[in-house]
């Protein structure tokens, strides 16, 4: 991991908490598998107090045998709208938009398109940037004082890249070189620490 690297980790870990702390919303720790934020993906993120709004910011890495190595720093927004409560201790939210943006990490990457050295109508995409649309489908478990604690999620994302490759070539094309799949946890610190300092203030 390089010094860029870790310098975009410590600014994205005070930035999140300076928000968390002023606009007393919920710290979010997020790992996820696969999803186009790297092989694996570990952030940060708040979310507000109705639980339907998440920002994060994560970091992820593709070791060499998956076609690393690659460094990435993804910015994600997730909207919750609806819930099914199905238990007191589980809640389904079934179809949750989400948008993210992310960045390879690497000299050997740029914002914008060079075109000495592809053609402007056959590359132009940037090779650092990208923008993905999804959903995701989630469970959220509750404890008895605290709700969604823990959440694990299954998400589908495309990007800019995807989309204009499907549109492009279609025919020869299915719907899964369309959505990559992703699996993964958020855990409410902030709910788990307050449910710690709840119990101790009781066996007091």
């Amino acid at each position: 991991m390089g010094y860029s690297v870790m310098k975009s980790l410590v600014f994205s870990v005070l930035l999140l908490t300076g928000f968390s702390l002023y606009g007393q919303q919920s710290m979010l720790f997020t790992s996820q598998f696969a999803g186009s934020t790297g092989f694996l993906t570990f952030g940060l993120g708040i979310q507000n107090q109705s639980q339907k709004l998440q920002h994060e910011l994560m970091y992820g890495f593709v070791p060499d045998h998956y076609g690393g190595p690659i460094d990435k720093l993804t910015y994600r927004f997730t909207w919750m709208p609806f819930k099914v409560n199905l238990c007191t201790k589980r809640t389904w939210l079934p179809f949750n938009p989400v948008a993210f943006v992310g960045y390879n990490l690497g000299k050997q990457y740029t914002i914008f398109p060079s075109y000495k050295k592809y053609d402007s109508e056959y590359y132009w995409w940037s090779t650092a940037v990208r923008f993905h649309v999804g959903f995701n489908t989630a469970l959220r478990f509750n404890t008895r004082s605290h709700k969604g604690v823990v959440m694990v999620y299954l998400e589908a994302n495309t990007n800019d890249r995807y989309i204009t490759t499907y549109w492009d070539n279609y025919t020869n094309k299915s719907l899964s070189d369309l959505f990559y799949l992703g699996l993964g946890t958020k855990i409410n610190v902030s709910a788990l620490y307050s449910g710690k300092s709840t119990n101790q203030n009781h066996e007091k």
